[in-house]
């Protein structure tokens, strides 16, 4: 009964694991698009330089989907992960209403005027069925 149980959690942890990579989209470009379905968690990763200062962010509320967080990890193609090496921006939603959004983000200093323009700005075409 024991291994039966033990079996089941590694199943399911298993396919938990292989979800949330599916779920992960990197927008390298200036726009990705993204399908998915109601009720489930996806994450955004966007590059960035580490000690710059600027950091990515949304560039209004979102409407469909909720934001959870984000976090910074070190960008997997950048093997010296040295101060100031690549990283990526990890931003996670959960959709809630199904539909089409854009969800744009913008790279920026948060200390500078908000009227200064951003220095790059990508847009993740999200459909919610």
């Amino acid at each position: 009964m024991k291994a039966h149980f033990v079996l089941l959690f590694v199943l399911a942890l298993g396919v938990h694991c292989a979800s949330s990579k599916k779920n992960t989209i990197t927008i390298d470009g200036k726009e990705k698009e993204l399908t998915i379905k109601r009720g489930r968690i996806f994450k955004v990763q966007l590059p960035m330089q580490s000690g710059t200062g600027f950091d990515w962010e949304l560039a209004s509320p979102v409407q469909k989907c909720a934001f959870v967080g984000s976090d910074h990890i070190a960008d997997p193609k950048d093997t010296l992960h040295m101060m100031g090496a690549k990283q990526l921006k990890v931003m996670e939603f959960k959709t809630h209403e199904a539909g089409n959004e854009d969800i744009k983000f913008i790279y920026r200093r948060s200390f500078e005027d908000k009227s200064i323009a951003p220095a790059d700005e990508k847009l993740l075409k999200l459909t919610i069925e």
